[in-house]
């Protein structure tokens, strides 16, 4: 199952006039509900069996019908998937494009046009609190974010290596300046390593007995994630400098003997073959310029939603009656003169 719960987008009156709505129920029947209107993002949706809907952010009172939360069979009776375009179909070779041809996963906006759903799959409705806290007042958010600081840790593990990688192909990696570089990129990978060790090892207890990866660290790793995921980025490229563009158009070119020969010749060197050399820059660039490259970088800032709403997320489960308790303290030790003036 993938999911659709962004926020419906905001209508206007020239919207509701072209009868371009935001998802909503538009039919209460005795066995279900009949939805029509937009919802996006579906990640990996053409892929999926199922599709829960929903909202992570509150929904206005006024709008009771926006307050939808449901499971949907991707095939069901008019719901439309409308794909943006498949980076992999590029891809001639996984030589040439390692990441691209394996991983492209798909983005679709959801089109309703009077989609039935049984009651048994509609989890919330008309309740503008619930759709919402359905996610928070359950460990159901810091869950599915859990997983996503395990997978931009396994992103930042490979932007690390290749980094070190890519200065021992150009011959720079004891040069101060670089090792510096590939000093600070390892040890930002140690901190989000550390964020998510702590988010299993300091686990949050839930009041029914059951436990969920610590909130507070969960929400301080996807923060981690847009701050410092673009500083990597620019730290690849630093290193990878021009030596992208230096290599043939794909591997095709070097399929003659001839052709072939003369590549190792030119291209070759003490780091290591010509081929082998070409495949790691191959793999740079697939990971910091090609399109999918691009994608996974707007992927990683907005996953979890704008700067802003993942900053409020910390804001909201921050202890900051122990935080005060520390400044309070503090403040006690050092009590004020007795005519209740400073000096």
């Amino acid at each position: 199952m993938v999911y659709a719960v962004l926020p419906n987008r905001k209508t206007s009156d020239a919207d509701q006039a072209n009868k371009r709505p935001g998802l909503r129920v538009i039919r209460e029947d005795d066995d279900g509900v009949v939805l029509s209107g937009v919802k996006a993002l579906a990640t990996a949706a053409l892929f999926a069996d199922e599709i829960w809907i929903g909202n992570l952010q509150p929904i206005a009172r006024d709008h009771g019908t926006d307050a939808i939360t449901c499971a949907i069979r991707r095939n069901a009776e008019g719901l439309q998937l409308w794909s943006r375009k498949a980076f992999a179909g590029n891809a001639d070779s996984e030589f040439d494009s390692p990441l691209t041809s394996r991983f492209d996963e798909g983005d679709a906006v959801l089109i309703f046009d009077q989609v039935k759903v049984d009651w048994k799959y509609v989890f919330a409705y008309s309740d503008s609190v619930r759709s919402s806290e359905i996610y928070f007042q359950t460990p159901a958010h810091c869950l599915a974010n859990h997983q996503s600081c395990v997978r931009s840790w396994s992103k930042v593990c490979l932007l690390t290596g290749l980094a070190n990688r890519i200065a021992c192909a150009n011959g720079s990696q004891d040069v101060p300046a670089v090792r510096e570089v590939l000093g600070r990129l390892v040890s930002l990978e140690a901190g989000l390593a550390a964020l998510v060790d702590a988010q299993v090892y300091r686990f949050d207890c839930w009041p029914n007995g059951g436990v969920s990866p610590n909130r507070r660290y969960v929400y301080g790793a996807l923060n981690w994630c847009q701050e410092f995921f673009p500083i990597l980025i620019e730290a690849v490229r630093d290193l990878c400098g021009s030596g992208i563009f230096r290599f043939p158009a794909d591997s095709s070119a070097i399929d003659a003997p001839e052709v072939s020969a003369t590549f190792e010749r030119f291209w070759g060197g003490p780091p290591g073959p010509a081929l082998e050399e070409m495949h790691l820059f191959r793999l740079a660039w697939d990971l910091v310029g090609s399109e999918f490259a691009g994608r996974q970088q707007q992927y990683e800032r907005f996953y979890a939603g704008p700067p802003f709403v993942v900053r409020g997320h910390s804001y909201r489960v921050a202890p900051w009656n122990a935080l005060d308790a520390i400044v309070k303290g503090l403040l006690i030790r050092c009590p004020l003169p007795s005519c209740g003036k400073l000096p």
